[in-house]
C-alpha cells in the first residue's frame, strides 16, 4: 500500500491487525463510522442504522456534495492476494466500483476543499490535483518511515502525524513541526508498533488539531503554538482511533483491545462527554 496514510500492519491477532479510523459528520449532523464490517450511521437525533453493508474500510471521506466515499478491502487466502474496490454513497444510492487486484493505488481518501488528494510515501507527502498532476513535498522523516495519518483543513493546510509528533504543511508547502513526542504508550494489544501510537487526527477552524493517541488511550488537542492538552481519556479496554470535528463538537471513534466492540463519543463545547453509540 505504497501511498497509504497508515501502514497498519500489527504483530497482533488478525482481528486487531487493522483498526479503523474512518469517522465523518455531515452538514445535517449525521455521524458515519466504520467498524471494519460495515459503515454505520448515527442520525442527528440519535438512532443507529447500517449505511453501507459488508465493507471492510478503514478510512472515510465526505465530499463537498455530501457523497460518502470508502473502499472494501479483502484477502484471499487461497491465492494469498489482496483485492479492493471503491464505493460511493450519495442521495441517489450506493455505487460500487470494479474489483481490482492489490491495494488501492490512489492511496488515501484525504482531500482538501479544492479537491487535491494527499498521500504519504516515506519522507514525502504527495499532493495530487483533480487533473492528476502530482507534487511531492519533503517531510522531516526517514525515507523508510512507516505509518502516519493526514488530514486536510478547508483552507488547504495539511496536518500529518509522524514520528511521534504532528507536522503542519502550509499551502506554500512550508513544513512546520507543531509538536514532538506526544506518542505516549500504555500496554495494549492494538499498539504493537510505535507508528500506531498516534492515529486519526482532525483540525478545527482555529488552527488547532485533535489527535487520537491510541497508544495512551487519550485524545490530545495541539494548539497552533504547540501547546498540548488532553481533552479525553478512554479507560481500558477502549482506545481512540478516529476524530471528527463539527459544529456539534469533537467526535471520537474508539475500539476495544479485543477488536470486538466499537463506540463513538462526543465532546461538546463545554467539555462534557456523551456516548453516541
Amino acid at each position: 500500500m505504497r501511498l497509504a496514510l497508515a501502514a497498519l500492519v500489527l504483530a497482533a491477532s488478525p482481528a486487531l491487525a487493522h483498526p479503523g479510523w474512518g469517522l465523518v459528520v455531515d452538514t445535517e449532523g449525521a455521524v458515519y463510522y466504520t467498524d471494519l464490517k460495515q459503515v454505520l450511521r448515527i442520525g442527528p437525533e440519535g438512532g443507529t442504522t447500517v449505511a453501507v453493508p459488508d465493507v471492510h474500510t478503514h478510512e472515510l471521506y465526505l465530499d463537498p456534495a455530501g457523497t460518502l466515499h470508502g473502499e472494501h478491502l479483502w484477502y484471499e487466502s487461497a491465492t494469498e492476494a489482496w483485492g479492493h474496490y471503491d464505493w460511493a454513497l450519495s442521495k441517489k444510492g450506493l455505487v460500487r466500483g470494479p474489483a481490482q487486484k492489490g491495494f488501492r493505488a490512489e492511496g488515501s481518501f484525504v482531500k482538501d476543499a479544492a479537491g487535491n488528494s494527499y498521500g504519504l510515501d516515506g519522507a514525502k507527502l504527495r499532493k495530487k490535483s483533480p487533473s492528476g498532476e502530482s507534487v511531492d513535498i519533503e517531510l522531516p522523516r526517514p525515507a523508510d518511515a512507516k505509518g502516519g495519518v493526514a488530514a486536510a483543513a478547508p483552507d488547504g493546510t495539511v496536518y500529518v502525524t509522524s514520528m511521534g509528533g504532528v507536522l503542519r504543511v502550509g499551502t506554500d508547502r512550508k513544513v512546520t513541526r507543531m509538536v514532538e513526542n506526544i506518542d505516549e504508550h500504555v500496554w495494549t494489544l492494538v499498539t504493537a508498533q510505535r507508528w500506531h501510537y498516534l492515529m486519526g487526527l482532525a483540525p478545527d477552524d482555529r488552527g488547532n488539531v485533535y489527535v487520537a493517541n491510541l497508544g495512551a488511550r487519550k485524545v490530545k488537542k495541539v494548539s497552533p503554538d504547540g501547546k498540548v492538552e488532553v481533552v479525553l481519556d478512554a479507560s481500558f479496554p477502549w482506545a481512540p482511533t478516529g476524530i471528527a470535528v463539527s459544529p456539534r463538537g469533537i467526535d471520537v471513534l474508539e475500539y476495544t483491545d479485543t477488536g470486538g466492540s466499537v463506540r463513538v463519543r462526543r465532546i461538546d463545547k463545554s467539555g462534557r462527554v456523551t456516548l453516541l453509540k
